[in-house]
């Protein structure tokens, strides 16, 4: 027998050995982002809700918790300007057409008059035609957290905080 007759069943063994598929990839876990503030809790609740609120459709509002949750909105790629704070979908093999973002904030009085800001942005993708709808959790980069926060810090400025 030829070197080449053991050649590609060799190879053909190698390759189903290994295999071709599509690695699995797991959800990705959003990092929060946290700020300290030199202001106390009721003037950057006041400056947070305010800002966000004029971004995104509030969910839930708690001001004595500090929660704040803002509904899923619902956004096209690559047209809306909050998409560039997600990291790309890792799965390069289909054509992802919407993303979908919820903010999540917590603002605590860690001693008085300092405030701690946690921020979780949670970005989903949608594979373009797929039937069940496939959403698939993205990692922020941290551009829109970034962006709060300074938008935060300016209104602080502004309303004549320290």
């Amino acid at each position: 027998m030829s070197c080449s007759a053991w050649f590609i069943p060799i190879a053909l063994v190698l390759l189903t050995a290994t295999g071709c598929d599509t690695p699995v990839t797991a959800p990705v876990a959003s990092q929060p982002m946290v700020a300290l503030f030199p202001n106390p809790k009721a003037q950057v609740w006041n400056a947070l809700a305010a800002t966000v609120g004029m971004e995104f459709p509030i969910q839930v509002l708690e001001r004595e918790s500090g929660l704040l949750v803002t509904r899923p909105s619902s956004m096209a790629l690559p047209a809306s300007r909050w998409a560039l704070g997600c990291e790309n979908p890792s799965d390069f093999a289909n054509a992802w057409n919407q993303l979908s973002l919820e903010l999540r904030v917590l603002v605590e009085e860690r001693e008085p008059g300092s405030t701690q800001v946690t921020l979780y942005c949670l970005y989903e993708a949608d594979k373009q035609s797929t039937s069940p709808r496939a959403w698939t959790r993205v990692g922020s980069n941290g551009t829109l957290e970034r962006l709060l926060i300074e938008k935060v810090q300016g209104r602080l400025k502004v309303l004549g905080a320290k």
